[in-house]
């Protein structure tokens, strides 16, 4: 805003993705060139998020209302967390040809994903001369929707994977592999920011309304490649 503000605005994300299974598998169907196990056991996902908006501002209006000079210091926080934990049910099958094997697993985990949505915003504001003051509330992150914020969804994860390994010697063994992992009703942090903003709420917030909160339920896809050696004795 020239000869009003000067200054920047800075965004980071963060994403991080956990999990496990623990199955008991028993075999359908089995010869010499192919074998299909069913598999029955617990999964656990979890998917933690971040999203952070520093805005820095210095005044530069002389007849304005704010002391030239005068800096702000906000930032917007919006941190999502999404637990998952159910039971699933798979197939793993196993074709043999030669010194190639092709593995072909689907499974299907149904259970219960705990979201968590935690919304925070401050604001430092210097007046030339003076002290700096804290302030809550900032942007995007105001009274009327910080906090944090939970709830649990029902959750279905799909996962598909295929590999591929070719036995080099009887001791060594190639792989080459796909997996897909789909979790449903995830919570992630941009789709939770409103933009709906009451500049009352702006510190020192005289009041309002806005931006609310509410829960916005999306789904995630993971994809992956894997590679590797093995050593069977």
């Amino acid at each position: 805003f020239p000869d009003i503000v000067t200054g920047s605005v800075n965004a980071s994300a963060n994403s991080r993705v956990y999990g496990g299974d623990l199955n008991v598998r028993r075999v359908l169907f089995f010869d010499v060139w192919s074998r299909v196990d069913v598999l029955a056991g617990y999964r656990y996902f979890r998917l933690a998020e971040g999203l952070r908006i520093n805005t820095n501002t210095i005044s530069t209006d002389p007849q304005g209302s704010v002391t030239v000079g005068t800096t702000f210091g906000i930032v917007d926080s919006f941190d999502t967390r999404n637990n998952f934990n159910g039971g699933q049910l798979g197939v793993n099958a196993q074709m043999i040809n030669g010194c190639w094997t092709l593995d072909l697993l689907a499974k299907l985990a149904i259970g219960s994903m705990a979201q968590t949505v935690t919304i925070n915003g401050s604001t430092v504001t210097t007046v030339p001369g003076s002290a700096p003051v804290d302030a809550s509330g900032g942007i995007l992150a105001l009274g009327s929707n910080i906090g944090t914020h939970n709830r649990n969804r029902f959750a279905v994860m799909p996962e598909i994977g295929a590999d591929v390994r070719y036995q080099i010697t009887p001791l060594w063994r190639l792989n080459l592999g796909y997996s897909l992992l789909i979790a449903t009703n995830v919570v992630r942090p941009g789709d939770q920011i409103n933009l709906n903003v009451d500049p009352n709420q702006f510190p020192p917030s005289l009041g309002g309304t806005q931006p609310t909160f509410a829960f916005q339920d999306s789904d995630v896809w993971l994809q992956g490649i894997n590679f590797g050696i093995e050593c069977n004795f």
